[in-house]
């Protein structure tokens, strides 16, 4: 009978020996699950304590440590939250097929506004760019950022690019400097 406990206690000993070496061989293999979805999908938590698989987010731009889709969608929460000082951090890509919209012509809502971009300085497209004016003598900064526009873009009010800046359009665009006092630093390009 003490044979019996004995081999019982070390059986149970290597079951649970296996199933520690079996733990923290999965946890150093991945503890991310996205990594077994599909291009373009991610795993999410339910609320009902369940997981799921859902297309993933093209997260493009960012506000306050806010992150969102579109551009359009940044300035939206932006004039939502009644921010004055505005930088909108471009940190995805899109394509000219997926040219974003930057509208804040005729609106005196921001003091300034700066785009900054985090990407790798790809190319960010915009069918449409409109600085308007700001208020308070603000100036609307462009900051390190490659911008293509693919439609039109008129620059109003107080304009600078800064830190190597590129905003360009493409042929079959066009470009309006309308009332406006625009300031290109060495190394940045307008054209």
């Amino acid at each position: 009978m003490n044979k019996r406990k004995i081999l019982t206690a070390a059986l149970a000993v290597v079951v649970m020996l296996f199933i520690m070496a079996i733990s923290a061989f999965a946890t150093a293999v991945t503890t991310d699950v996205n990594e077994f979805c599909a291009d373009g999908y991610e795993v999410v938590d339910n609320e009902d304590g369940t997981y799921g698989v859902v297309e993933a987010k093209n997260y493009v731009a960012e506000v306050n440590g806010v992150q969102f889709e579109t551009v359009a969608d940044a300035l939206a929460y932006a004039k939502e939250q009644g921010i004055v000082d505005l930088v909108i951090t471009i940190i995805g890509e899109n394509t000219k097929e997926t040219a974003d919209e930057f509208n804040i012509s005729y609106t005196e809502i921001f003091d300034s506004v700066t785009f900054k971009q985090n990407n790798g300085g790809k190319a960010y497209y915009f069918s449409l760019l409109y600085t308007g004016e700001r208020t308070n003598n603000g100036a609307f900064v462009f900051d390190g950022v490659n911008i293509v526009v693919t439609e039109q873009y008129m620059f109003e009010g107080n304009v600078k690019l800064i830190n190597n800046s590129i905003v360009k359009s493409t042929a079959e665009s066009n470009c309006f400097h309308y009332y406006s006092n625009t300031t290109v630093e060495p190394g940045s390009k307008l054209p």
